[in-house]
Formats: C-alpha cells, sequence, structure tokens
C-alpha cells in the first residue's frame, strides 16, 4: 500500500484518492470540505455505515492520518446531503472519477488520467 495519494482536480480544491486493496478509497476530509461539512467525522456518522481506514499520508505539516472512503460511502453522503453543490460534485463523481477505473476479478487494473471539472 502506498502512502502518496493520487490527486483529483475539483476546480480550485483537489480530491486525494489512494487505491487500498484494489479498490479506490477517497479522503473523507476533501468530499465533505467540497459540501461545506466542517466536521467530517460527524458527517460519516450520519451519512455511511462502513468501517473507519486510515491512511497516514505525508503533508506539508507532517505525517497526519486521514480517514479514506470507498465509492459507496461517497455515493451514500452524495444520495443524502442537502447541500447545494451536491448536484455538481455527484455529477463529476460518477461522470469522470468512477469510470476513470478499469475493474476486473481482483480489483483496480488502472487508473486513467483525470482532467480537471470546473463546470
Amino acid at each position: 500500500m502506498s502512502n502518496i495519494p493520487l490527486t483529483i482536480p475539483y476546480g480550485k480544491r483537489i480530491v486525494r484518492l489512494v487505491v487500498m486493496n484494489g479498490l479506490p478509497k477517497f479522503c473523507a476530509t476533501d468530499i465533505c470540505d467540497i459540501l461545506g461539512y466542517v466536521n467530517p467525522n460527524k458527517t460519516l456518522g450520519r451519512f455511511c455505515d462502513s468501517t473507519p481506514e486510515y491512511v497516514k499520508m505525508n503533508t506539508a505539516g507532517g505525517p497526519q492520518n486521514f480517514r479514506m472512503i470507498g465509492t459507496d460511502d461517497v455515493r451514500a453522503i452524495l444520495a443524502r446531503s442537502r447541500r447545494r453543490n451536491v448536484g455538481r460534485l455527484k455529477k463529476w463523481f460518477e461522470e469522470k472519477v468512477v469510470p476513470a477505473f478499469t475493474f476486473n476479478t481482483i480489483g483496480v487494473v488502472a487508473v486513467c488520467p483525470l482532467g480537471d471539472y470546473t463546470k
């Protein structure tokens, strides 16, 4: 497992991504930031049922632990959130991010390059 995340641009923000056990996991803090939630743990407790997975990543402030969530959890947040920008994020996630992964019977085979989503 690599602690070096892939970064996916979303406007002026980024979403960090790590492939864990062949499956893409997204940084919960990044998703919650884009939606405007200030407490990711509270948001995930309300919207997600899965067990947390933490990854230690190097940042400018030193190593930090980040809670990573799978595509099902991202979809759960997007389906139940009432924030005004949820439609745009949902469209980006379903049309740009999810199709960028090639799956086979053992998990993710390749991550295709993603461009910036501005509108």
